[in-house]
């Protein structure tokens, strides 16, 4: 989760820390969303810790295995026939002696659908992983909880082979620690509905698995004496259990009458009542309404078909209504991908055309011409002249070697000149400075444009056309010298006259002769040479002056393609950053609808209208004040990811938490639409557990209903969708919760 990232103030309203355990893969669903939506709403993880068994490592509704391995323990596949027949194993063999041996045979990926492999698999890996790990889990939550209430809660399907053969066998074997530790123990239960559905699931094999659980549960609560634990030969004693293993007891189906809903639903609306009750009042609020029930309702004993009395502690609950506790963080994302797609915002053609001319009039301005370049940075090569020979007084026989020598010293030392030139501070400073003028052009657009990023990118890219027009114009003019240069008719011209000169001055008997221009007779060949070479280096000049303009032009070239390069990425950062967003908003609005999965597409439609309203009335940060506070839209190239840019984004971006919380109380209201969802979801409200009470007649139940909502809220709706439920008051003007809960019945469903 988003650190930054606005949220709806929760807290724990008991002082406590809680637990929740299952096995098998209804519960791992529940868990999931449950560890989702406390994660969401930043409850600190010594408050709440998760664990989860089951014998298939990957889960049907492909569950984030990542984030359930934070939890998740995976019991390894092994062979359940070999096992039983080890000779330590005679009490389990006899307790599953009623099915067939060859389902025990790879117990791998599954229990098969048969609770009593579930078993199997519970007791070989009981003591080495199973309870070890949860007593471990219990001690270390109690260290971080000294004095605290801590609360285990148990979540189990009732039609599945793993919860059922494993849920009753655990409570029994760490009972003593639990009563040592004085944790409280609370059981969630789904029965066969929850499994509806399922590919590869027969319908008739979860309903017996219901029918047998319940029976279990039955003589469980009833707290009897006659479960027996299978103990090993040699390792460990059976033990025969009495007494409650839990406090309270939840059942949850599919619904009643006609009402029928798959398994996610339920798990949906399991996770909802737990949290409900674990993290707003109504938890408490329950408990002190126990003290109005009737006694003879809560302690009274029920006479099971067996004439044995059953107490009926037991109770169903359900939640409906507008959970939106997850708005403050979707209309925060909101705002910074607002911000993010007005500096992607596309350039219409007539705003294009502009930042072209912009662009051109910076270059122009900015005197990057050929003449207006060369006009200060003209390079001048020193050329060879007749008084230098005469200067010399070289002898006749050695002017073949005096002038080669000084034609490639005049050659290494242009060269050489050249090189310093480009590299002088009036050089660099002319580039900087106009590189400074580009970026300041350049910035203006990025920073106070309504084109931003794009606007910026287009600058850039026309000054770059132009740079590069000159570029190209530059090197063919360079290339077009150096083949007259090496190639030309100057070249083998002087070429030729050089072996000339070296054959008539390598002549015997002249050696005495000084060259003396006008009175030696190799006058006439050495002034052809020098008016040759004279050619050359005008030519040479002209070849300087083509990589000086190089030199500059290439300098500003680069500077523009890293300004392209760097808009360019932060293009795609944004793009990626919205895309990011978009993830992180359908996750959160994935665990805002799971409160409530058979009414997701209206939570859906409900929170884009929201969004639109509150934006169109609450005060935000504008783009430009953002871009002032952020010193520039261009995330930082040493960034580690785009998390960081995101984070500082959401720092900035952030709605006032009290004027949004006033805007929705009041929105709430009066918005029409929040009241046909709130409306909506209670004709949809059903009491989760099906029960025939034709069966029980003379069956009294106790019934409580709460609202929990604003004071606002309920002054408005209190005589007509809140009619009849008691006020939880609350700050939180996001969620309107309403529960019913019925407590007082057997435990057995019809």
């Amino acid at each position: 989760m988003l650190k930054n990232l606005i949220s709806a103030s929760n807290k724990f309203y008991e002082d406590q820390a809680l637990i929740f355990l299952t096995f098998g893969g209804f519960g791992r669903y529940t868990l999931s969303l449950l560890s989702e939506e406390f994660n969401r709403l930043g409850i600190p993880e010594d408050k709440a810790s998760f664990l989860a068994f089951d014998t298939e490592q990957p889960h049907r509704d492909r569950v984030d295995l990542e984030r359930e391995s934070e939890y998740f323990l995976h019991l390894d596949e092994f062979d359940g026939d070999i096992y039983v027949e080890n000779e330590e194993n005679k009490e389990l063999k006899e307790a599953v002696g009623h099915i067939p041996i060859n389902l025990l045979r790879d117990i791998e990926g599954g229990c098969k659908g048969v609770p009593a492999v579930g078993f199997v698999a519970f007791h070989k890996y009981d003591d080495l992983l199973i309870t070890r790990e949860a007593l471990r889990l219990i001690d270390e939550v109690r260290a971080k909880n000294p004095g605290k209430k801590i609360k285990l809660i148990i979540i189990s399907g009732m039609g599945g082979s793993v919860s059922n053969g494993m849920t009753i066998p655990f409570l029994y074997r760490i009972r003593n620690r639990l009563r040592e530790k004085k944790i409280r123990v609370e059981v969630f239960l789904a029965t066969s509905e929850g499994y509806l559905g399922l590919q590869n699931v027969q319908e008739t094999g979860v309903e017996r698995n219901c029918v047998a659980s319940a029976m279990l549960w039955e003589y469980a609560i009833a707290g009897r004496n006659g479960l027996i634990y299978p103990g090993k030969n040699g390792l460990r004693d059976r033990k025969m259990f009495d007494g409650r293993i839990a406090h309270r007891m939840y059942v949850f189906s599919g619904g009643s009458a006609e009402t029928s809903l798959k398994y996610q639903a339920i798990a949906s609306t399991i996770a909802q009542c737990i949290s409900t009750l674990e993290l707003t009042k109504v938890g408490s609020y329950l408990d002190g309404d126990r003290v109005n029930y009737s006694a003879h309702i809560l302690e009274r004993e029920w006479e099971g078909k067996t004439g044995n009395p059953h107490p009926t502690a037991l109770m169903t609950m359900n939640v409906a209504g507008l959970k939106g506790d997850c708005l403050p963080q979707i209309f925060h994302l909101h705002l910074v991908k607002r911000f993010i797609e007005g500096l992607l915002t596309p350039i219409t053609h007539e705003n294009g055309e502009k930042i072209k001319g912009k662009a051109i009039s910076s270059f122009l301005e900015n005197s990057l011409n050929e003449d207006d370049i060369l006009d200060r940075f003209k390079i001048e090569i020193p050329i060879l002249t007749p008084e230098t020979i005469n200067q010399a007084s070289v002898s006749q026989e050695n002017i073949y070697e005096f002038l080669k020598e000084k034609i490639d010293d005049t050659h290494e030392r242009a060269a050489k000149d050249f090189e310093k030139k480009k590299k002088i501070e009036e050089v660099s400073w002319f580039i900087e400075k106009v590189i400074g003028s580009f970026s300041e052009k350049g910035d203006e657009i990025v920073l106070k444009s309504a084109e931003r990023l794009k606007g910026g990118l287009l600058f850039y890219e026309k000054i770059a056309s132009l740079i590069d027009d000159k570029v190209k114009n530059v090197t063919d003019g360079i290339s077009k010298v150096e083949k007259e240069l090496f190639e030309g008719t100057n070249q083998k011209t002087l070429n030729s006259l050089l072996e000339r000169l070296e054959t008539v001055t390598k002549k015997k008997g002249i050696g005495d002769i000084v060259v003396k221009l006008g009175q030696s007779p190799t006058v006439s060949l050495v002034n052809q040479i020098i008016d040759i070479e004279s050619r050359i280096q005008q030519q040479k000049t002209e070849k300087y002056n083509y990589l000086m303009l190089q030199h500059v032009y290439n300098a500003l070239f680069k500077f523009l393609q890293e300004q392209q390069d760097i808009l360019r990425n932060a293009l795609y950062k944004h793009n990626n950053i919205v895309s990011q967003i978009d993830r992180e908003i359908e996750k959160i609005k994935r665990i805002g609808r799971s409160a409530f999965t058979y009414n997701k597409s209206k939570f859906d439609e409900l929170t884009e209208h929201l969004m639109e309203e509150i934006y169109s009335k609450l005060e935000v940060v504008s783009t430009q004040e953002v871009i002032e506070q952020l010193g520039s839209p261009i995330p930082e190239n040493d960034s580690p990811g785009r998390k960081d840019y995101l984070e500082k984004l959401l720092e900035i971006i952030r709605p006032d938490q009290n004027q949004l919380t006033r805007l929705v109380d009041d929105l709430f209201c009066r918005d029409q639409k929040v009241y046909d969802y709130i409306k909506t979801m209670l004709s949809q409200f059903f009491m989760t557990l099906k029960l025939d009470r034709d069966r029980f007649p003379t069956l009294e139940t106790s019934q409580s209903f709460f609202v929990m909502c604003t004071k606002g809220f309920y002054e408005k709706y209190k005589d007509d969708l809140l009619e009849g439920y008691s006020h939880i008051e609350t700050e939180n003007p996001f969620n309107v919760i309403l529960t019913k809960h019925e407590e007082g019945f057997p435990f057995k469903p019809g």
